[in-house]
């Protein structure tokens, strides 16, 4: 099996070298860079599949970074690591395509499950990006009607939103994995959207689920 490769962005080595350690022992993962910032990641020029990024910095700093890591490398996955939960700042950098978020006191086995989570669905929802989500979405004002997606799309969208994963979508609407991902990406293409953020945001305004 191929290791997913891993990234870790933060500022402080001891931090850095304790994510190496606590993750060592998961065969299937690989850390091959550490940076103390962005820019030095990117200057390596190394593909990875999933960055675990320090959101300890300037807001529009680090959705610029997102912005940047995800302009060079579109498959690449982003994982926040904070010591605050600021609503705010978790809604904004998962609006600019962050995938996860997680507190820097998190265990190995939840960094290494959201990671296995995000590689699989290509994104990791927990109790705080629902709360930053919703907190966010009650300030925005109107509903969307003006696109039309059909009963399936509906279904698939609302699942999406219930945190659902594709397997669990397979028994409940008895489709396949491949034609789920096909539903997901016409929804993407109707809607607008690159992310499970942008779709529970659409979902919000549609009236789907409440914000």
């Amino acid at each position: 099996m191929k290791a997913i490769k891993i990234a870790v962005i933060d500022p402080s080595l001891i931090y850095r070298l304790g994510i190496d350690f606590n993750l060592s022992s998961y065969k299937d993962l690989q850390v091959v860079v550490q940076s103390e910032n962005a820019q030095r990641f990117l200057l390596k020029n190394t593909v990875i599949d999933i960055v675990l990024m320090d959101v300890e910095m300037p807001l529009r700093s680090s959705e610029n970074t997102i912005l940047q890591i995800r302009g060079k490398y579109p498959n690449t996955k982003i994982i926040l690591l904070s010591t605050y939960e600021d609503e705010r700042t978790v809604f904004t950098l998962m609006e600019a395509g962050a995938s996860g978020f997680l507190s820097k006191s998190s265990e190995g086995s939840t960094i290494y499950q959201t990671i296995k989570t995000v590689m699989e669905e290509g994104f990791c929802s927990n109790e705080i990006i629902n709360r930053a989500m919703r907190a966010g979405l009650e300030k925005m004002q109107g509903k969307s009607n003006e696109i039309n997606l059909d009963t399936r799309e509906l279904s698939i969208l609302k699942l999406i939103c219930e945190e659902k994963t594709t397997k669990e979508m397979t028994k409940i609407l008895f489709m396949s994995p491949s034609s789920i991902n096909k539903v997901r990406r016409d929804i993407n293409a109707k809607t607008g959207t690159d992310s499970t953020a942008g779709l529970v945001r659409y979902a919000v305004r549609l009236g789907v689920i409440e914000a």
